[in-house]
Order: C-alpha cells, then structure tokens, then sequence
C-alpha cells in the first residue's frame, strides 16, 4: 500500500504533492501505532482458542508494556536507518514469547538482535550476486533462527524447539506452490499455504523432557477477537 501511495504522489502535480505526502505518512504512522494492539489482541484470542486434550493456550502480556517496546524499537530503528531492526524483532518475539502460557508450561526466547542482523547482513549482500537464490538459504536461516531459540520451562525442566529445515526443500515447496497457484489461477492458494505450513511444522522437534500428561490448566478464557481482525488486515508476520 505504501509504495503504491508513493507511486501516486509522484504522478501527479506538484502543487498536490505536499497533501499526499503529509495523507502518506499520516497512514503509515497510524499503521505503525496500531501494530502492537494488533499483535497484542491476535495473541490474546489466537492463544486462548487454541487447545489440546482441553488445555488451552493463554498471553499474559500487557498492551502497555508491549507499546513501551515498540516506540523505543522504533524511534531507535529510524535513528539508525533501518539497523536497529533485528533488535526490534527480537524484543517483540521475547516480550510475546514470555508471556505466551500452554497450561502450567512458560515459553522464553533465547535469540539475539546481533545473530539476526549477521542474517540479514548476510541476505543484503548475497542476494544480488546469486540472482535472489541465496533467498533460500536466507528463508531457512530465519526460520532457524526463531524456531532454535525458543525454550519450554516445565517445573523448571527446559526444553529447547530446534528445526532441521534446508534450502533445497524451502526450494522446492515454494516452487511447487508457485506453480500450484499461477496454474490454478489463484484458486490453489489455500491449498499452497496448508503444504506451507506442514512443511514448516514438519521441520520443527523437541530437545528436552516435556511432560504432556502433567500439564495442568491455568488461563483464562478470553473472546475478543479484534486484534485478530486487526492482525489480519495488517498480515503481521513479526513473531
């Protein structure tokens, strides 16, 4: 939406250019405001409505602290031209992540703003040379990361998630998704997004001694699904 906005300010008069900048920026910074209310609200009602064996999940976050985070993340962001944004991701995913309950089992983050960077240092510099191939690897590397550094507490038993995923099957489920979509004329995109999304689960194991038959519940039941509305017009990927 953004670069289509920007498009349009440089296609027409000069005298109108300064009004369609300030529309611009004053939509982008309403995107940029409401961004933690909707992760803050997906959360919430995603959790609360996922369950196992009647166990359901729960989020524990504040709205507040969770803004906090995010206008310091920000303002640091802008002030550093961008840099600043694996750090930002990474406190959003610890703040999210330590807060996230399944029943009587706490979730930490373990990732650092400084490892994600050296990816995405990495991607910016090899994308070109390789013709977007390095694309990927980048895929697999990110999704690696944020898999491996996630811990589940259990009465103080860690257990660690770790990911096996590669290029060449990153390759190759997209390629056949892309395919699947263009040919079906759109109409296969559900179905390329489910093949996705088993692709990943499929990729991810447990490190550890989780107990599921002692997992106790202890959240609350929550309804409010406005931050999921919110999140789905916004396609919140962060966390």
């Amino acid at each position: 939406v953004g670069i289509l906005v920007f498009a349009i300010i440089h296609s027409i008069h000069a005298d109108q250019k300064q009004i369609s900048a300030i529309i611009y920026f004053t939509f982008l910074l309403i995107g940029i405001s409401i961004l933690p209310l909707a992760l803050h609200g997906m959360f919430r009602y995603r959790s609360s409505r996922t369950s196992w064996r009647g166990i359901h999940w729960g989020y524990r976050g504040h709205l507040g602290e969770l803004y906090v985070i995010w206008i310091k993340g920000v303002l640091l962001t802008v002030i550093t031209f961008g840099i600043y944004s694996p750090w930002l991701i990474v406190d959003i995913r610890k703040y999210i992540l330590g807060h996230l309950r399944f029943g009587n089992i706490e979730f930490r983050y373990s990732g650092s703003g400084s490892d994600l960077f050296v990816i995405y240092l990495k991607a910016a510099f090899l994308m070109l040379p390789t013709l977007y191939l390095y694309f990927f690897r980048f895929y697999r590397n990110n999704f690696n990361f944020l898999v491996d550094n996630i811990e589940m507490i259990q009465e103080g038993e860690v257990t660690v998630a770790v990911s096996d995923m590669r290029p060449w099957p990153v390759f190759s489920v997209m390629f056949t998704n892309f395919l699947l979509t263009v040919f079906t004329l759109g109409l296969g995109y559900s179905w390329a997004i489910c093949r996705l999304l088993r692709f990943q689960f499929g990729c991810v194991g447990l490190k550890g001694h989780l107990n599921l038959d002692t997992i106790r519940q202890t959240e609350e039941d929550y309804r409010n699904a406005t931050g999921e509305d919110l999140s789905n017009v916004l396609d919140i990927g962060i966390v």
